[in-house]
């Protein structure tokens, strides 16, 4: 037989890791920032808000308002409640963010799988490597993966979209961001309706 026989003869098995964890078609449940609100609106007092996006001491709001009307007669409930009012108002600031981390708490594991499939396909031989890459030069991949998606998002991205489009994890994908913002690039804005926290690349936009 030869070499090149040989050659045309070699066939090359890669066994590639299913996504049987994930089912196909499954979309995780998202929460609702507009549905956040409406809850604070109206049960904001109880920490039903906190309990809705797995927030704790949802628990110790709901024990100082009570703890509040039942000593409201003796004038010391006032401060309890006092108290309690003031937190309600910082969580309406917060409730963006903790919707955010609930999304991408909620798609992480569907991303997993994608990003462990490609950690375990064997490399192909190839020639010598160069040095390694600098930390610099990994921050700038991600801020191209970055930029790419928000042109395909109209110049406008959240953190959960930023995560869905490079694989990378919700703290890297935010702190990426942030950096260009630092750097007067982007803009931080709220998107009407939802209250979400959005990146404006006003250079990008349609």
């Amino acid at each position: 037989m030869t070499d090149k026989e040989s050659q045309e003869g070699l066939t090359v098995n890669v066994n590639l890791p299913t996504q049987a964890a994930v089912p196909h078609g499954h979309v995780p449940e998202l929460k609702s920032t507009g549905f956040a609100y409406l809850i604070w609106a109206f049960a904001g007092l109880m920490g039903a808000h906190r309990f809705y996006l797995g927030r704790p001491h949802g628990v110790t709001m709901l024990i100082l308002l009570l703890g509040g009307i039942i000593t409201v007669p003796f004038l010391i409930g006032l401060v309890p409640l006092l108290v309690l009012s003031i937190w309600v108002l910082v969580d309406a600031v917060a409730i963006p963010k903790w919707v955010e981390e609930s999304r991408a708490a909620a798609l992480a594991p569907v991303l997993s799988p994608v990003v462990e499939a490609q950690a375990t396909v064997p490399a192909a031989p190839r020639a010598p490597s160069l040095p390694p890459a600098t930390a610099a030069a990994g921050t700038g991949s991600l801020r191209m993966q970055l930029l790419k998606a928000a042109v395909e998002k109209g110049g406008e991205l959240t953190v959960t979209e930023g995560v869905i489009a490079t694989g990378k994890t919700f703290k890297e994908v935010e702190d990426c961001l942030k950096r260009m913002v630092d750097s007067g690039y982007v803009d931080i804005d709220n998107r009407p309706g939802s209250g979400v926290l959005i990146y404006v690349f006003a250079e990008l936009r349609d």
